[in-house]
């Protein structure tokens, strides 16, 4: 995977994470999937790329 394309992926990632942490109703499980965009973000951040 090229910078472009991992940037990319990890963009899709946590928006991913995040419409899943929306449809859950449970809070546990919602904080997962927060967390996991979280650092799908600090992935974006870290190697300065955005798609």
């Amino acid at each position: 995977m090229t910078t472009e394309q991992d940037g990319e992926y990890y963009e899709r990632r946590a928006r991913q994470e995040r419409e899943r942490a929306e449809r859950t109703g449970n809070a546990a499980v919602q904080k997962v999937h927060r967390q996991l965009a979280d650092a799908y973000e600090r992935r974006i951040e870290d190697s300065g790329t955005s798609g």
